[in-house]
C-alpha cells in the first residue's frame, strides 16, 4: 500500500473538512475549524498529519505542538479532550504510517512526549505506554421517551421537582447568555481551585456556529447553564453550572433534560460527557443515572525528553496554592486561567 503523509497545511483545509464530514467517526474536534480555534485561544501550533493514497486524503491525525517557558514542549491529540484523539481513517496501516511520522515529528522538536488520547485501543501504538487516568462517558441517543425511561428514577424526579417549582430551561446561542455563564464558571472553578478556560476561547467558539447554550432561570434570574458542541451527529456536554444558592431547585437535573431532550429532536445519536476522575465517584454515578455508559479512556504515551504525566497526583500537590487561588478576585483568576490552560491542556 503506497501512503504518503505530510503536515497538514492551509491548502487541504476544504479537502480535510469534506474527508471529516463523510467519516461516520468524526466530531467537531476533528474539524480544521476547531483546529483554529485552539491555535488562535492558547497559540498552539497546529502539527496535524494527512495521509494520501494515490493522492487522495485517507486518513488525519489532529496533533499539536504545546509549548510553555520553562516547562518544555509536549505533542497531544487533542488537547481538552480524552477520547477523540489518535488517526480517523478507514484502516489501521494508515493509522500505523501517520503515528510513526508523528513519532517523528515528537524528536525532530525535542517534546517531552507525545501523547494520543481515544476512547478506543490503539493496537498502532504498540511501542507506547498506556495509561487509563480518566473515565469518558457517553449516551446514546434514539427516543425522548425510550431515553426518559432509561434514566434512573432520582433524576426524573429531580427533573420534575424542578419543573414544579419554576425552573424553565431553553436553548439558545445569544451572546448574552454567553456572558452571564462564563461569569458562573468563573466563579465555580475558583471555589474547587481549578484555573479556567479564557473567555477568548468561548467567544471564538462562538462565531463558528457550532455551539448551543443551555440556560436555567429562576424568576428573573439565570440560575445555571451549560455549554454544548455539536457536529454532524454527536453532541459534547462540554461545561454545566449552576448557582449554589438555587441547588435546592435541582437546576442540574433540569438543564441535563434539557440538553437529552433538544439534542433528540434535533437528530444527534451521541451525546458525551467529557471525563472523570476514578476518585470522582459519586461524579460518576451522577452522569451514569442518566442511561450513560462509562468506560476507560487510553492515554497513549511515547517519550523523547521527559517522563509521562499525572495530573491527578500532581493537581493534589498544590494545597497552598490552592487556598490562595481561591480568594483572588475574577479579575485575577480570568487571565491567569488563560496561562495556566495553555499548557494543563
Amino acid at each position: 500500500m503506497n501512503i504518503e503523509v505530510e503536515l497538514f497545511s492551509r491548502k487541504d483545509e476544504n479537502e480535510w473538512q469534506e474527508f471529516v464530514r463523510k467519516h461516520p467517526n468524526s466530531c467537531v474536534y476533528h474539524t480544521p475549524e476547531w483546529s483554529r480555534v485552539l491555535e488562535s485561544s492558547f497559540s498552539f501550533k497546529n502539527m496535524s498529519i494527512i495521509a494520501r493514497k494515490d493522492g487522495e486524503i485517507a486518513g488525519i491525525m489532529p496533533l499539536f505542538l504545546v509549548k510553555f517557558p520553562f516547562l518544555g514542549k509536549k505533542l497531544i491529540s487533542i488537547p481538552f479532550d480524552t477520547e477523540f484523539g489518535g488517526c480517523l481513517c478507514y484502516n489501521n496501516e494508515i493509522a500505523r504510517v501517520m503515528v510513526d511520522f508523528s513519532k517523528s515529528i515528537a524528536r525532530k522538536h525535542g517534546v517531552k512526549y507525545l501523547e494520543i488520547r481515544s476512547a478506543n485501543e490503539l493496537p498502532y501504538c504498540h511501542d507506547f505506554v498506556r495509561k487509563n487516568p480518566v473515565y469518558h462517558t457517553h449516551l446514546t441517543l434514539t427516543s425522548i421517551e425510550d431515553n426518559w425511561n432509561r434514566i434512573k428514577k432520582n433524576h426524573r424526579v429531580a427533573v420534575k421537582q424542578s419543573q414544579k417549582k419554576g425552573v424553565k430551561t431553553f436553548v439558545t446561542e445569544e451572546k448574552e447568555y454567553l456572558n452571564i455563564l462564563y461569569e458562573e464558571f468563573l466563579k465555580f472553578f475558583r471555589s474547587v481551585a481549578s484555573p479556567f478556560y479564557p473567555k477568548r476561547f468561548f467567544l471564538h467558539i462562538h462565531k463558528l456556529g457550532m455551539l448551543k447554550l443551555v440556560i436555567a432561570e429562576y424568576g428573573e434570574d439565570v440560575i445555571g447553564g451549560s455549554i454544548l458542541l455539536y457536529f454532524k451527529d454527536k453532541v459534547i456536554y462540554r461545561f454545566g453550572v449552576a448557582k449554589e444558592e438555587y441547588l435546592k431547585l435541582r437546576p442540574y437535573n433540569a438543564i441535563i433534560w434539557k440538553c437529552i431532550e433538544w439534542a433528540i429532536q434535533n437528530g444527534f445519536k451521541l451525546m458525551t460527557f467529557g471525563y472523570t476522575y476514578p476518585s470522582q465517584k459519586g461524579l460518576l454515578k451522577f452522569k451514569e443515572g442518566w442511561g450513560c455508559v462509562s468506560k476507560k479512556s487510553n492515554h497513549y504515551y511515547y517519550t523523547v525528553n521527559g517522563t509521562i504525566p499525572n495530573f491527578e497526583k500532581q493537581y493534589g500537590k498544590f494545597i497552598f496554592i490552592r487556598g490562595i487561588y481561591k480568594r483572588l478576585p475574577l479579575a485575577v483568576i480570568q487571565p491567569l486561567g488563560g496561562v495556566v490552560r495553555r499548557w494543563v491542556c
